[in-house]
């Protein structure tokens, strides 16, 4: 004759942290069977398995500076997420939902984001991404700034080709002429610093 026996849930069950990993519990229920006189015993495993009731966190807020003129495929950061949960259930797909220009892209598994397209900081000298990662039942969001540094891509140009100044009569050793001025457009700093030299020397002129 089969004795049936039913055993009940009587707390909550949880997956327990432990260093860092993530460890299924399992408990040992200790069961007596008693007729009469005689008894047996057996103890039943119950193991615990996961489902996916945690979404994941990005780990960071990401502020990141590239060169421009970066070649299509240079990576520019990895953003990466975490998961209490364990096995399929903590694993994130990465998705971009916001990228202005398509500049970027993003390896949906790895999480590198990669050029896509050309950056040129006289156009453009800041983008701000929004990363999507989900991992099946649960969504978060980021942003990432990318930060578009400037490259001696540009020369200097004067306004026009050619200058006519006109100087009076003076019986001077040195005397302004007068004054040229060229343009850059690359961004503030070393790389829109102008130095001027004649391109013939002169016994008259100096710059």
């Amino acid at each position: 004759t089969i004795i049936p026996c039913i055993i009940v849930l009587k707390a909550p069950l949880f997956l327990i942290h432990d260093d860092d990993s993530l460890q299924a519990v399992t408990f040992a229920a200790d069961i007596k069977v008693a007729k009469l006189s005689l008894e047996a015993e057996a103890v039943i495993k119950v193991i615990v398995t996961d489902i996916n009731d945690n979404p994941p966190k990005f780990t960071r807020i990401i502020s990141i500076n590239i060169t421009e003129n970066s070649p299509i495929g240079t990576k520019v950061v990895t953003v990466k997420t975490v998961d209490p949960d364990i096995g399929e259930n903590a694993n994130a797909t990465y998705e971009l939902v916001e990228n202005p220009g398509d500049k970027f892209r993003i390896n949906s598994v790895t999480g590198d984001i990669l050029v896509s397209g050309e950056l040129d900081r006289e156009l453009q000298d800041e983008f701000l991404l929004k990363v999507k990662a989900t991992d099946g039942a649960w969504r978060a969001d980021t942003t990432v700034g990318v930060n578009i540094l400037d490259e001696n891509d540009n020369q200097p140009t004067f306004p026009q080709d050619t200058v006519t100044l006109m100087f009076p009569h003076t019986t001077a050793a040195v005397a302004l002429v007068g004054r040229v001025t060229a343009s850059d457009k690359d961004g503030p700093g070393p790389n829109s610093v102008a130095k001027y030299t004649l391109s013939e020397t002169s016994e008259y002129f100096s710059i």
